[in-house]
């Protein structure tokens, strides 16, 4: 080879060199710019879930068969429990500490007197349910969260550190109906009538978040703020008192458990203030939100537990959660995507002596639909709620798999014990 193609040959072999070299480059420096993925997180599904099409834990044909039942029961009991409510129990009584890791992946530990959201509801919905679970009012878990609950309240006042957060102060005064605690829930009833969340124009509460307490859902940035929120915004994104059928359902429940007769002051002025807001603002299946859902159910077991006499409200809401049983609930997204508010609406229609295939076909998929472990989760989800990461500015801790494992065995217990056994 001569010495003029030797040269022509290294000045190809050099450009080739410089192009591949800045090509390598520029790879780099995109793939630089990209944000980085945290480690340990979990990773997105390769494909994105048809929210317009999707069931969690789709019905199946007929009922479950007997053991199959009862097998879900006792594995979805003992998750609750063991995977849940221990683990909570024991954050709680140590004084409140939570190891926290931030979107940068530092760790470090918060409190004392730190709680999150979903933490409080699993431990108070143990004591709102612990006998329904097969717990004795002595045996020493009960015995141990109800002296925390107690040891949490201020008694002069009747409000707990978390009192403004969500439907917490009415689940907390039916936990205490369990053990006696009529003055303390009069005094924690009282205390909700003096709050920011009480509608004194039409005496109905409305929903609010506490900052005292790390949230699961909601804004990120109000977590342990000391300040409150309210949950309901207007069109233009503004916080607004507005009148919540859930949280006013749930009071009415907290009365009549307390033990107030359906006569009594307090009940027939909160009864009718409810009855006659849900008979003027009528809502189709389709278009219920979690509270609309949550509140409509909540009226009509009040009217089943506690005999009270029948209202608009009342009628229309029983016969709406009817609708949806006879199959209007798959037009609403959060009874498809999240079972817990499907499975509540089946077990108020079975203690309203509602009947039917779909109502059997719903409980045989929620049985199947267990996880191995005994609990029913939510990995769908985490994404949908913001759940699967840590944010940037401010605390999220936890997620609502207990929620929905404890209300669909509360399902299962019902259509075992009005059902299967009937």
């Amino acid at each position: 080879m001569s010495s003029i193609a030797i040269d022509r040959f290294a000045f190809v072999l050099w450009w080739m060199t410089a192009f591949t070299g800045a090509a390598g480059l520029g790879v780099w420096i995109v793939k630089l710019s990209q944000p980085a993925v945290p480690r340990g997180l979990p990773s997105p599904p390769e494909v994105e879930i048809d929210l317009d099409s999707f069931v969690a834990c789709p019905p199946l044909p007929g009922p479950p068969t007997p053991l199959d039942l009862e097998v879900a029961i006792e594995k979805g009991r003992n998750a609750f429990v063991e995977k849940y409510v221990r683990p909570y129990q024991e954050l709680a009584l140590q004084g409140g500490f939570l190891d926290y890791t931030d979107a940068a992946g530092v760790t470090r530990r918060l409190g004392p007197e730190v709680y999150f959201q979903n933490q409080l509801y699993t431990l108070v919905h143990f004591l709102m349910y612990f006998r329904e679970l097969g717990f004795e009012p002595d045996d020493p878990l009960v015995r141990e969260l109800r002296e925390w609950l107690l040891s949490k309240l201020d008694q002069r006042s009747g409000r707990w550190l978390w009192s403004e957060e969500g439907c917490l102060q009415p689940k907390m005064m039916v936990a205490l109906s369990h053990f006696g605690e009529r003055e303390l829930i009069d005094l924690a009833y009282e205390w909700a009538r003096s709050a920011l969340f009480f509608r004194r124009e039409d005496g109905l509460f409305s929903i609010m978040q506490s900052g005292f307490i790390i949230q699961t859902l909601g804004p990120s940035d109000r977590s342990l703020s000391n300040q409150l929120v309210w949950e309901h915004k207007d069109d233009q994104g503004e916080p607004v008192n507005a009148p919540d059928e859930e949280n006013s359902a749930k009071y009415l429940y907290a009365l009549l458990a307390a033990g107030h007769s359906a006569d009594s002051e307090e009940v027939v002025r909160l009864h009718t203030a409810l009855s006659t807001f849900l008979a003027h603002t009528p809502l189709a299946v389709g278009h219920w939100r979690t509270h609309h859902i949550v509140g409509r159910c909540w009226l009509v077991l009040c009217h089943q537990k506690f005999d009270l006499p029948p209202t608009d409200g009342y009628v229309m809401s029983l016969k709406a959660l009817r609708q949806a049983g006879e199959g209007e609930w798959r037009y609403n997204l959060m009874m498809r995507t999240v079972p817990l508010f499907r499975a509540l609406m089946v077990r108020v229609l079975l203690l309203a002596g509602e009947r039917g295939e779909e109502l059997d076909s719903i409980v045989h998929g929620l049985v199947a639909g267990q996880d191995p472990d005994g609990s029913w989760t939510l990995p769908h989800t985490y994404k949908m709620w913001n759940m699967d990461r840590p944010p940037k500015v401010g605390y999220k801790y936890g997620n609502f798999d207990s929620s929905n494992t404890y209300k669909i065995l509360l399902t299962l217990l019902a259509y075992r014990d009005l059902v299967m056994n009937s």
